[in-house]
């Protein structure tokens, strides 16, 4: 396993298009929505948490230069008044300030006129997206889906945070789910795996029926797991990810990962000189 990212079918899509505060999820996003078709798709997405509408923003590019409909959803008090600011004259683009729950999901949806066969889904709420996802999938059918996942936790490990509606994320690792939870989740409602982001932070999925239209390695689904690229003193094996939570974790484990942390500098750099001279030949 690469102690940097690995280069998957489509990693180069992976590019910002916005000139600024853009992401690279832009470029994959709109990749994956030529290569299904746009007359497969109601152009309608879904983003939560939405942030302020432009940095970072998983959607701005849809709704900005490809007349997408939208509803966006953030709970901070500090970014959602930018939100509803920013979209306040738009008759297609639907704000909310509000703290997501599996208990309150299906009524922001109505309230915001979702249809039932959405484009584009954006779950990234560091805490309960596996329960939420789970809720809109079994009354929604999103074609494309983004989830952040819980990349300190290898792809055969299956890990969910024990839902609690009040939970806030503390910036350790106990937040969300592994990707093989998020993978078997989304199996089971009919979606493929189609990417994991070089960062070792997204997901994404598309109904079973477009997964021909990408290519796809004849290899099991782990074969697409990503290590975590960011934070430090992390339970995986570069010893990437947030620091390990006391939640679930011994203080001499902490301890440990904290010194492989520290001892696996040198390797980590060194994959990534080796992965800058492969990408710039």
């Amino acid at each position: 396993m690469l102690f940097f990212h690995k280069t998957l079918p489509l990693s180069k899509y992976e590019k910002k298009l916005s000139p600024v505060n853009g992401i690279v999820e832009e470029g994959l996003i709109a990749y994956i929505i030529t290569k299904i078709g746009q007359s497969d798709l109601i152009k309608f997405c879904v983003e939560f948490g939405a942030g302020d509408g432009s940095n970072h923003s998983f959607t701005r590019n849809l709704i900005e230069n490809h007349d997408w409909k939208a509803f966006l959803i953030e709970a901070s008090s500090s970014l959602a008044p930018k939100l509803l600011e920013k979209y306040k004259d738009s008759e297609s683009i639907i704000t909310k300030n509000s703290f997501i729950t599996q208990e309150n999901i299906l009524d922001l949806f109505k309230n915001g006129n979702v249809p039932k066969n959405l484009g584009f889904l954006c779950v990234d709420i560091d805490g309960n997206d596996y329960y939420v996802l789970e809720k809109i999938l079994e009354n929604y059918i999103p074609q494309i889906i983004c989830v952040e996942f819980n990349s300190s936790y290898g792809p055969n490990t299956e890990f969910k945070i024990n839902y609690d509606p009040s939970f806030v994320w503390s910036g350790d690792d106990y937040f969300g789910a592994s990707f093989a939870s998020f993978n078997k989740l989304c199996e089971q409602f009919g979606y493929s795996l189609i990417h994991c982001t070089n960062g070792g932070d997204n997901l994404f999925f598309v109904k079973d029926k477009f997964a021909s239209k990408f290519e796809k390695w004849k290899k099991s689904p782990e074969e697409y797991y990503q290590l975590p690229q960011y934070g430090r003193r992390g339970r995986a094996i570069n010893g990437k990810g947030h620091p390990a939570s006391s939640k679930n974790t011994s203080s001499a484990q902490r301890l440990l990962f904290s010194l492989r942390y520290f001892a696996m500098n040198p390797p980590r750099k060194i994959f990534k000189i080796i992965n800058k001279l492969k990408s710039n030949p």
